[in-house]
This record gives structure tokens, C-alpha cells and sequence, in this order.
């Protein structure tokens, strides 16, 4: 499910800043839109910028950063434990999860109603009691004293919070909607209300309720999204509905359970990535009926109903893909490549076929 303000601001990552400005219609959205648009004042002499080797962007609220980048759910995986309910969630899935804050509203009612983005270094969260929303955004690429002074250099006063025993700080627009800032290890999060105007002790209660938990309670509040190993066959049919697949070509279900968007990920790729070798195959065998069939294939992968669940490709990848289409080059070639400590025919790493391992 995506909340109105993913809505809004996903409609704006596409726009320019007068597009953007045509899209809002009530106060709320306008107002959202002037925070996201503001362009922030670079940092004071001798201001201290957390990671040097990275450039800090440059943003309006920490939700902006959404509009600046796809919004995608890195996705974890998981294994069926013994008792045949539970959810095992596997090692890399808790290397990931504590290396983000693991933030949720401990709150009668409240709860996790869909994630955004989560990945090492960005990620963000929307939560409900059924009336109320909270929107959660945190990231490692931007410096909390640069967030804060843009708020403050735009005629905003913020006034001192603590959100679990730390130094925050916390902003209250005209509508009634309120945003607070802190720094937690290496991110600087960001919690913000979202067409729910709340009082002083409504809103100081739910900063209270914030709690960081261990990484299996957080990984098991997220949405019910796990596509168990029984299910996986029919949600790999949906994803591919009206997709022919080469001759002899199965997208088989993984080994685990796993949630949707990294299940649409490997279909994806499992799917573009043998419609590729088969066009290997057709042109090493001067095959020109199934070079067209292949080509033809991939010309509508885009279109695919599994892109609207997996996570956005490069568009080097997409740039090769028209290559192969339309000039009949296989990007990359033949020759050995290494990626990480693996080597690859040099096509697989410039369309990211690397297989599932």
C-alpha cells in the first residue's frame, strides 16, 4: 500500500520544480512540496560533514530524498523455520537490518503500513493507528546540522526534543503538521506527520513511544509481504502474466520465503537475463527467426508486469539492452571479467546476469 505522500512526492521525482509546483492541490501538499523543493545553504565555515568520501546531498527535508532516487525495498531474505509459521529471517537480512536505527512506534494501535526504501544507507517507513499516519525517513549521505540550519535559514524556529535519550530537534509547520531531527549512529532521522495534525502531548507521546528493537522484531513488524515457498510459484505467474519465457525456460521459485520485491527482482533478471542467451544462442547458431524472437522479447521487457514490483534498473542496463535490440550488439562480449572476486563473461556483468548467487 502506498501513503498519499509517497503518492505526491514519487509524482514530483519525474518533474521539474515549476512541474511540481502545478501538481499540488491542497495546503498540506503545497506546503510539503515548498519543503522538499528548498534548496539548502551550504555549511558554514568549518562545518563538520560526518563522511567526507561521500558528497552530502543536498535536500530539503530527509523525505525529499525520495524524489531524488527510486524509491525501492531492498528486500530480505528468509528461510522457513521448523515450526512451519514462523519466519527465520536469514543472516544477510540481519546484517542489513543493524545497519539501520530498527525504529518502531511501541504504541497501542500503532504499526508498520508499508517501507518505502531500506537499503545501507537510506530507508523509510510509514506507520498507523488506523486514524493517524507518521512517516519515518532515515540516511547516512546527509549532515544533520545542514538539515537543520535549512530549516531554521527558511524562517522556521526549531525547539529542543529528546527522542530516546538523544539531542533532537523539532519543527511545527502552519498546517499542524509536525517533523523532528536527531542524529542515531551514522543516520540522521527524520520523523514527520502526514495529514494528521497532532497537540503538543500527543506528538511528545509519540516520541516517547519511539523504541529501537533487535533486528528480528524489526524485520518481522514489516508489512506481511513474505511470500512463502507454497505461494511462490503463483506470484512468479503473476509477475510474468502474459510474459513468453524461451522454449524449455522455467522461472523456478527460490528456496525460502523471501518478500515480494526481492522475488520480482530475480524474476525480472531470471527472465531478461535467458531472453539474452537466447539471443546468444539463436545468433552463435544463425538461427535469424529466433534472434527476431528474442529481440522482440526483450524490446518489451520494460512493459513487463514484474517491473512494477522490482527495483528500477540502471539505465546502462537498459541502454544495453537497446543495443542488443536494435543493432544486434551484445554489450560486454565474451571476454572474462572479474566482478567482486568472480569471473563472468563480460556481457553478464554489463546486464547484470550474474545469476542468483
Amino acid at each position: 500500500m502506498t501513503d498519499p505522500m509517497t503518492a505526491l512526492v514519487r509524482r514530483a521525482a519525474q518533474r521539474s520544480d515549476d512541474q511540481i509546483a502545478a501538481l499540488t492541490g491542497s495546503a498540506a501538499e503545497t506546503d510539503l512540496m515548498t519543503r522538499i523543493l528548498a534548496e539548502p545553504a551550504p555549511l558554514p565555515a568549518g562545518g563538520r560533514v560526518r563522511r567526507p568520501r561521500r558528497r552530502a546531498r543536498r535536500i530539503g527535508t530527509l523525505a525529499g530524498l525520495a524524489a531524488a532516487a527510486s524509491v525501492a525495498v531492498t528486500a530480505f531474505v528468509a528461510v522457513q523455520s521448523d515450526d512451519g509459521d514462523r519466519v527465520a529471517w536469514a543472516a544477510e537480512a540481519i546484517a542489513l537490518a543493524d545497519d539501520t536505527p530498527r525504529l518502531l512506534i511501541e504504541a497501542d494501535g500503532w504499526q508498520v503500513e508499508d517501507t518505502q526504501q531500506v537499503t545501507e544507507e537510506r530507508g523509510s517507513m510509514t506507520f498507523t493507528n488506523g486514524d493517524r499516519e507518521l512517516y519515518l525517513d532515515w540516511t547516512t549521505t546527509v549532515d544533520l546540522a545542514e538539515v537543520v540550519a535549512n530549516r531554521e535559514e527558511n524562517g522556521w524556529v526549531g525547539e529542543p526534543a529528546i527522542v530516546m535519550g538523544r539531542e533532537a530537534v523539532s519543527f511545527e509547520w502552519p498546517d499542524g503538521q509536525r517533523n523532528t531531527y536527531w542524529q542515531q549512529g551514522d543516520a540522521v532521522v527524520e520523523l514527520m506527520t502526514w495529514r494528521s495534525p497532532m497537540d503538543d502531548d500527543e506528538y511528545a507521546a509519540l516520541l516517547d513511544a519511539l523504541s529501537q528493537v533487535d533486528a528480528e522484531t524489526w524485520l518481522s513488524a514489516l508489512p506481511g509481504t513474505v511470500v512463502r515457498p507454497d505461494d511462490a510459484a503463483a506470484v512468479i505467474g503473476e509477475m510474468l502474466a502474459g510474459v513468453a519465457l524461451p522454449d524449455g525456460v522455467a522461472v523456478a521459485p527460490p528456496a525460502g520465503a523471501m518478500t515480494r520485491d526481492q522475488l520480482a527482482g530475480i524474476v525480472e533478471a531470471d527472465a531478461r537475463c535467458a531472453w539474452i542467451e537466447e539471443w546468444i544462442r539463436a545468433t552463435g547458431a544463425g538461427d535469424a527467426a529466433a534472434v527476431t524472437t528474442a529481440a522482440t522479447a526483450l524490446s518489451g521487457a520494460r512493459d513487463w508486469p514484474v517491473q512494477d514490483e522490482a527495483r528500477p534498473l540502471e539505465a546502462s542496463i537498459w541502454a544495453a539492452v537497446d543495443q542488443l535490440v536494435e543493432d544486434g550488439v551484445l554489450v560486454g562480449g565474451h571476454e572474462t571479467v572479474i566482478e567482486g572476486d568472480t569471473p563472468f563473461e563480460g556481457w553478464r556483468v554489463q546486464y547484470q546476469c550474474l545469476g542468483r548467487g
